[in-house]
């Protein structure tokens, strides 16, 4: 009979440690944002639409708020990279808050996150989602 209970505690210590251990999960919609993303679309432009040149443009989003921002373009036939750092953070409700060193103000966009696709879309001062949007895929 001692035999018994002691298996049964044994179970019940390891099935609890299994489910603590196991339910924990380091997803957060922060963590979501990091990474490496290369622009694919924006409401202007489909992804077919840019250059190779274009193509290479991305926003790698760093933990500690970084930010950085790289967006290329053809200028007389070279291709050329343009470089932004900033900051950014995460409000509820799926709200961005980024600004970057030139700027004077922080912007605020809606973001989601949708498989390896993150779309940011502008809000206006108003608090109303704007037309403007941005795509990314990560890398």
């Amino acid at each position: 009979m001692k035999t018994i209970k002691q298996l049964l505690m044994l179970t019940l210590v390891c099935s609890l440690n299994f489910f603590a251990t196991s339910c924990s999960n380091d997803e957060t919609p922060e963590n979501s944002l990091i990474g490496k993303w290369n622009r694919v679309e924006t409401e202007k432009k489909k992804s077919s639409d840019f250059s190779e040149c274009e193509k290479k443009s991305y926003w790698e989003i760093k933990t500690g708020g970084v930010l950085i921002s790289k967006f290329y373009h053809d200028v007389s036939k070279e291709c050329k990279g343009e470089q932004l750092e900033g900051t950014w953070k995460t409000e509820k409700d799926g709200i961005l808050v980024f600004k970057f060193k030139e700027d004077k103000e922080s912007r605020r966009a809606k973001y989601t996150v949708k498989g390896d696709i993150l779309e940011i879309r502008r809000i206006k001062d108003k608090g109303e989602e704007g037309k403007e949007y941005v795509k990314f895929k990560k890398v």
